[in-house]
């Protein structure tokens, strides 16, 4: 049901469809600006079936009227089942198959959104958007030219109480004020049936799971808003925003926008970095050891820019053996596509004795990916294996570029 409010008489009217041709039209850059189209495909069907008279409390296999509806979409976006109308009452093949095509034509929801401007001339000055008025609407950029029904009304006045703009959505109501309505609706439920279970003396425990449904229904739309851009966390200016593009930040209470993560993986724009007085991907404490470690009073630069996959045929002599280092070795190996470096640290420790290590260590590439190298290591030479130079797993792509010891 739908209404509207005469202020002349003072009434508010209640009708199942609000609707009134209008004597007026809409045109984008004329007397309309700023369009904006949302599409909602989130129940977007091009097939569905139905049955119709069959007995009450029977199968539909009995149905004596069997059909189905194919939109002539479906052959170029593909076969999207809406869930089958089952009416026994249905008796007329006619009326069951105009059932099921309001289901599949109405199932992809657009709205419009424009700013309708108040032209006060010979020619506008009549022209004031109302809810309920089917107008003519024609914009190039987006193909519109077809008459809609305009859903919402947002009016600007100035001081003197007169029309400056109207926010006009036309259409099928937007997302965001669907999706409230579902949670309304949801809400509504949870309180007839906590009323219903007052009247029949529910036990104590699931009239507190219902009350605790309630609840939490009420806090997501409290917590939570919706509009056009998607789900959005908000806390103060700043706020969280879930799109089906992914995720984004904004500080500045939405004018600006970073995205944080999408199907290409993160942001590292957006990543913490490690200070001596802040956490980051490494806690501030191990920052500070990786900054005393590459000290230059720490540390020393052995052999640089030797730019090798490291295989078996790279055997690289170092220019002191590890055991008389203070501390050990660092191989820094670089990613050639992201154009990144990883140090590989290996301790003295592990050559007291001579011995020879074989050395793996797992760089990361990307979201999930790794690349691992490996290396063969004496106390005075590294020499690599074939597999460093692997197309297939991509370890070619990762090279040595420098050594240092620290």
């Amino acid at each position: 049901m739908e209404f509207y409010f005469n202020p002349n008489y003072q009434a508010f009217y209640i009708n199942k469809r609000v609707e009134d041709v209008a004597d007026y039209f809409i045109h984008n850059g004329m007397n309309a600006l700023n369009f904006k189209l949302e599409e909602d495909a989130n129940q977007f069907f091009t097939r569905i079936h139905g049955y119709g008279d069959f007995p009450e409390n029977s199968a539909i296999r009995d149905a004596k009227l069997k059909l189905e509806y194919t939109h002539p979409l479906a052959t170029t976006v593909g076969y999207f089942e809406a869930p089958a109308i089952k009416d026994g009452r249905v008796k007329d093949e006619n009326v069951l198959l105009e059932k099921m095509k309001h289901v599949v034509d109405n199932s992809l929801k657009q709205s419009l959104t424009l700013d309708f401007l108040y032209l006060k001339n010979e020619y506008f000055n009549h022209a004031v958007a109302q809810v309920g008025d089917v107008v003519p609407v024609k914009d190039n950029a987006l193909n519109i030219f077809d008459n809609i029904r305009i859903v919402e009304v947002k009016t600007v006045r100035d001081e003197q109480n007169v029309i400056v703009k109207q926010e006009v959505t036309l259409g099928d109501y937007k997302k965001r004020d669907r999706y409230r309505s579902q949670i309304n609706n949801s809400i509504s439920s949870i309180e007839n049936v906590e009323k219903l279970a007052t009247q029949q003396h529910v036990s104590n425990g699931d009239f507190g799971l219902l009350k605790l449904l309630l609840n939490q229904f009420s806090d997501v739309k409290q917590s939570l808003q919706f509009d056009s851009d998607g789900i959005q966390s908000v806390s103060g200016l700043n706020k969280v925003i879930f799109s089906k593009n992914g995720i984004a930040i904004s500080r500045d209470g939405g004018n600006n926008k970073i995205k944080a993560l999408t199907s290409e993986g993160i942001n590292p724009d957006l990543i913490v970095k490690a200070t001596h007085n802040q956490d980051g991907l490494m806690s501030k404490y191990d920052k500070k050891k990786l900054d005393l470690l590459f000290n230059k009073e720490n540390t020393y630069l052995q052999i640089e820019n030797l730019n090798v996959n490291l295989n078996q045929h790279d055997l690289i002599h170092l220019t002191k053996p590890i055991s008389d280092l203070r501390n050990g070795l660092i191989l820094v190996w670089k990613h050639l596509t992201t154009d990144t470096l990883n140090q590989q640290f290996i301790s003295k420790k592990l050559f007291t004795n001579s011995e020879v290590i074989k050395c793996i260590h797992s760089i990361p590439i990307g979201q999930n990916q790794h690349i691992n190298k490996t290396s063969i290591v004496s106390n005075q030479s590294i020499v690599g294996i074939d597999e460093n130079e692997n197309e297939e797993f991509n370890t070619d792509k990762v090279i040595l570029q420098d050594i240092y010891e620290y």
